[in-house]
């Protein structure tokens, strides 16, 4: 009873509380910095070390004997924290509620996700179109061309030649180089689409990955087709590079960018962060109930005590002393005799007593 910090079974609930409360802390300072894990790290370390002090210090005043603080000071205190608990409770469940509002929107984001990355699958459809194009294109005009005697110096079969260089020219545009890409990135988008969910706050770390690596990609791409071997410039054609003209990639990380507002909106707590809250708050009380007060403190969190284990600690009136009487000096005081004591074998003798 009069320990100064009891410990029972609700500090394991209160723990728990507390590492929920920073496990939806970290995920809704994530979204709500897009992404910013050390910031949102930051926050949630506040948010736990505020809640911890504010609710595990009144259970210690509550238990303590006055022997570190007065008990006076001690239950202004102890008042002063528990009043202002819900206030403190309240402003601390700014990144929880918002990580509430962004899953009510899980189905929404989960789709738009999937929407985003399979789009920029069609940059490498496209570009085997421009490819293929290319090399018909050079296989056509060597075709044209078997006449000019500067395309084939040396060479026996004008057949052989013309194949030779146009596999050279398919080898540069669709060789082990595009072959790698296309399937690292069929990977990557094929392990992004297993079962995202607003759970994962890594998927926005996904999200930003996937638009740098899209614009990689056609970046890559352009390299690629950017060398002109020297016959094609004897064809008098202007040979471009790849150009992502249908704009796949801006689309794609258009869709993507339509996930920023769900991130960003500010909206009402939805019945789950309420409820949620309510059980949190509960938990984190628990210490406090369950700590009895300390024998000597003489007060309450409301008043004080009116009794103290059975007895009251209210001052006890100092018992009344009789006032002396008085003796009369007139009265004389003679010795009173005894009734003789009878025995059943002698009767002669009696007592006397002054």
């Amino acid at each position: 009873m009069n320990k100064f910090l009891k410990f029972s079974w609700s500090h394991i609930f209160t723990f728990l509380a507390v590492i929920l409360m920073a496990y939806f802390s970290f995920l809704g300072a994530s979204y709500w910095t897009h992404g910013n894990f050390f910031v949102a790290g930051i926050i949630t370390a506040v948010i736990v070390v505020l809640l911890i002090f504010w609710f595990v210090t009144p259970q210690m005043l509550k238990g303590t004997s006055g022997q570190f603080i007065k008990l006076k000071k001690s239950i202004v205190m102890e008042r002063v924290f528990i009043f202002t608990c819900p206030v403190i409770f309240i402003l601390s469940l700014g990144p929880l509620v918002h990580f509430w509002n962004v899953h009510s929107h899980n189905d929404e984001i989960v789709t738009t996700f999937k929407d985003g990355i399979n789009a920029s699958t069609g940059l490498f459809d496209l570009y085997e179109n421009y490819a293929n194009e290319r090399v018909d294109a050079f296989g056509k005009f060597l075709q044209s061309s078997s006449g000019n005697a500067s395309l084939y110096a040396g060479i026996s079969s004008k057949d052989v030649q013309r194949e030779v260089m146009t596999q050279c020219l398919a080898d540069k545009l669709l060789g082990s180089n595009f072959t790698e890409l296309k399937e690292k990135s069929a990977q990557w988008i094929q392990e992004a689409n297993q079962e995202p969910s607003t759970w994962n706050v890594f998927l926005l770390g996904n999200i930003r990955e996937i638009k740098e690596s899209m614009k990689a990609w056609r970046d890559l791409l352009v390299d690629f087709s950017s060398p002109v071997l020297k016959v094609e410039q004897l064809a008098g054609t202007d040979v471009k590079p790849f150009d992502d003209d249908r704009g796949i990639i801006n689309n794609a990380v258009g869709i993507l960018d339509k996930l920023d507002s769900y991130y960003s909106s500010m909206e009402a707590p939805k019945p789950a962060a309420i409820g949620f809250a309510i059980a949190i708050f509960c938990l984190l009380l628990f210490p406090y109930l369950l700590q009895t007060r300390h024998s000597k403190s003489v007060y309450r969190l409301l008043g004080r005590r009116k009794s103290l284990g059975g007895m009251s600690i209210a001052p006890e009136a100092a018992p009344q002393q009789s006032s002396p009487q008085k003796t009369d000096v007139n009265v004389d005081i003679t010795p009173e005799a005894d009734s003789p004591l009878t025995d059943s074998t002698d009767n002669d003798f009696g007592m006397f007593k002054l």
